[in-house]
């Protein structure tokens, strides 16, 4: 097996805005299901030009790929509910104009969140312990 020696990129979160224009150019090009070839990958790609290496965009972050660095970004929630829109029926739904990308923020999970603020009681309103994503479905409950 042959290894390919690559630099590591450091990862960077912004601190600023991005703002960008789409086009109706930029939504005939797009491609549904691929997030280096949407709708805004587009407008990112004739932003930057040869700039920058890829994007990739998702529902929560948007990653902008340099030689060395990944620039992350926070997706706001109506170009990731048009993005959702797009991936399922080809369409997108956002008029052209200027949109912006927002400056990355780290959040806690609510469990690190509790740890912080010295226990789970105050956060989880009288539980014991934090709340699991596990639920049971409605036929294991009619089973039971």
């Amino acid at each position: 097996m042959k290894t390919i020696n690559r630099p590591l990129r450091t990862i960077v979160h912004s601190k600023d805005e991005l703002v960008f224009q789409i086009t109706p150019k930029h939504v005939q090009r797009a491609k549904c299901g691929k997030p280096g070839e949407c709708v805004i990958a587009q407008a990112l790609e004739d932003l930057y030009q040869s700039d920058f290496i890829a994007f990739e965009v998702g529902s929560n972050v948007t990653k902008i790929y340099s030689r060395l660095t990944v620039v992350c970004y926070h997706t706001p929630y109506n170009l990731a509910n048009a993005l959702k829109t797009f991936d399922k029926t080809k369409q997108w739904h956002l008029p052209p104009g200027e949109y912006t990308l927002l400056p990355y923020k780290k959040r806690p999970r609510r469990w690190e969140k509790a740890k912080r603020q010295g226990g789970t009681q105050s956060v989880f309103r009288g539980r014991i312990s934090a709340p699991t994503r596990r639920t049971m479905k409605a036929c294991q409950l009619m089973a039971a």
